[in-house]
């Protein structure tokens, strides 16, 4: 269980600085990229594409921390600790 835990944990995290960055440095990005921009106005909530990035974000990292929980839990069970003997 603590190694799906550190699996979830690490999922949330990532998304905590990679959701940041996109908020941040959005304008910068746009700025080049006239096409995403235009594809981003018919998404929901056109009008604050940052604000949608910062609640989706999260939502990605829960999911992406369940399955990197997954893998750490079968890895934990998988790869044991040797006893000494």
């Amino acid at each position: 269980m603590q190694a799906f835990l550190h699996g979830l944990m690490l999922g949330l995290a990532n998304s905590v600085w990679v959701t940041g960055v996109h908020v941040l440095l959005f304008s910068q990005y746009v700025a080049t990229h006239a096409q995403e921009l235009q594809m981003m106005k018919s998404m929901p909530m056109a009008a604050h594409p940052q604000l949608m990035m910062a609640l989706i974000g999260p939502v990605i990292g829960v999911i992406s921390g369940v399955v990197l929980g997954l893998f750490a839990l079968v890895a934990a069970r998988l790869v044991r600790p040797r006893t000494n003997q």
